[in-house]
């Protein structure tokens, strides 16, 4: 009996008998090499991968070749420090996301370092409430950050400036907190749980993402320490100790897990102002209109919200685990 015609991994079109690679998409200029690092799997595999000139980051075109075995489709964002690809994993067969550093940022060591401490962190935690990190390496000279991709689209698209009903928020918290639970216990405090930082796959899992500004609790003492006065995070989402520049821990989290609680189930954050200072300030001096959650959750998840956003710390729940059962027997 005849083998079956094989396909190209890219492009799907049907090879000529015995061939080994599409003309089109592999011509024989580069190989690769072994699986990748952190993937699943340690079977070894040997593809042959067309090498681009100038394998840069800079304007990746659809179609360009990465690190001899992404190919790029498309943009799927730009962030505040860099520009996010989906692309084709022709190693795997598999669909990425590529996070790479925008160029005019390669001066700046602070932005470098998160890039890194954002690989570093990622590589650390392995959770389904977690986007995974498959690899990391450096073409044209920046980091790239092969990641998971989730297509679903984020939490904040999700909210839209609607409230969600109880249900739906109760079984996003619980991934938020299974998720921000793995991260502890791998030693990291997030520092920046937003609606825009939790992912959401086609089938609504969401996901933790962008460790970028994440505190590492077991590095040598004084690293990705925080000088005293400086705010790490994004301003609404803040805990007042973060608000105040102050030292941080695990249940600083907690407590923007509270706020995202409450943004989902209202629509609207529970701190807010005209300015970030306004914010700030409302966020250490003012409590936030519980009251608004009663119509639309049980009064026990209430009271686990209202825990969570208890302006001390010591107040709070003491683990991510810890509020996601308080959340389950509510």
């Amino acid at each position: 009996m005849p083998d079956s015609p094989s396909q190209c991994p890219v492009c799907y079109r049907l090879l000529e008998p015995g061939a080994l690679e599409c003309p089109r998409c592999a011509p024989a200029r580069g190989q690769f090499v072994g699986p990748v690092q952190g993937s699943a799997g340690d079977s070894r595999r040997t593809e042959r991968f067309a090498e681009p000139e100038g394998d840069s980051a800079d304007g990746w075109e659809v179609g360009a070749l990465i690190g001899h075995r992404y190919q790029v489709l498309g943009l799927l964002g730009v962030g505040g420090m860099g520009t996010v690809y989906r692309a084709t994993d022709r190693a795997e067969l598999r669909q990425v996301a590529l996070k790479v550093l925008d160029a005019e940022l390669l001066v700046h060591r602070t932005a470098s370092a998160r890039m890194k401490q954002e690989a570093d962190a990622l590589a650390r935690v392995h959770h389904a409430n977690v986007v995974h990190l498959y690899q990391a390496f450096e073409s044209g000279g920046r980091l790239v950050l092969v990641l998971e991709l989730v297509a679903g689209g984020t939490l904040g698209q999700r909210i839209a400036g609607n409230g969600l009903p109880a249900d739906e928020v109760l079984y996003l918290l619980q991934g938020v907190l299974a998720g921000l639970q793995a991260i502890h216990e791998a030693g990291l405090i997030h520092r920046d749980i937003k609606p825009d930082n939790v992912l959401l796959t086609a089938a609504g899992v969401p996901k933790l993402a962008d460790l970028g500004v994440a505190r590492d609790l077991l590095g040598p003492t004084g690293r990705h320490r925080t000088q005293l006065g400086a705010r790490i995070g994004t301003p609404s989402y803040m805990s007042p100790e973060q608000a105040q520049g102050l030292e941080v821990d695990l249940t600083s989290d907690l407590f923007s897990v509270g706020l995202l609680a409450f943004e989902m189930l209202t629509g609207r954050k529970a701190f807010d102002g005209a300015s970030d200072l306004e914010i700030l300030t409302a966020i250490v001096r003012d409590q936030p209109q519980i009251d608004l959650l009663h119509p639309r959750c049980p009064a026990p998840m209430v009271d686990v919200i209202a825990q969570a956003l208890t302006k001390n710390p010591a107040q709070r729940f003491a683990s991510a685990r810890a509020m996601a059962r308080a959340l389950g027997q509510g």
